[in-house]
């Protein structure tokens, strides 16, 4: 099956409202599918905007990457672009498609070196969680704002 930019798109909604679900649950590793899948709800609304510019698949990984080949900043308000991209570096930075290899005690110990947890109080994975899931929800809701349009 070949994806399209719509199957791309509808996967994106599904992740991140998987994602939304999972964080609010009482599953043991909440934390950990909620932190993967709001990054590949963002990895697939860009896979969506980049199939509609171009049939060839994409093989990097890297949201930062994929958001400027899909020209997503072109969607964002010209006064939250410096905003936009700052989130989507961020992102980038705490989350790697190579997470779904990693055990959610890997992924602890990916953020904790990135330093990403620094200055947070409580549960430090739990924080990461709830940032990906937020930032997350930003793009995504973004990129579905202007994919009805």
């Amino acid at each position: 099956m070949k994806s399209t930019a719509d199957n791309y798109f509808e996967t994106s909604l599904e992740h991140l409202a998987r994602a939304q679900e999972l964080f609010i649950g009482e599953r043991v590793d909440r934390d950990y599918f909620a932190h993967y899948l709001s990054g590949l709800a963002v990895k697939c609304l860009l896979r969506a905007y980049l199939r509609i510019q171009t049939d060839g698949f994409e093989s990097n990984h890297s949201l930062d990457y994929l958001a400027h080949r899909a020209n997503f900043y072109d969607l964002v308000p010209v006064k939250k672009v410096e905003e936009y991209a700052t989130i989507m570096a961020e992102l980038t930075r705490r989350w790697n498609a190579n997470h779904r290899y990693f055990s959610a005690s890997d992924v602890k110990i990916y953020l904790h070196e990135l330093k990403a947890d620094a200055n947070q109080r409580g549960d430090q994975f739990r924080n990461n969680a709830r940032y990906a899931l937020v930032q997350a929800t930003e793009i995504v809701r973004l990129g579905e704002r202007k994919w009805e349009k």
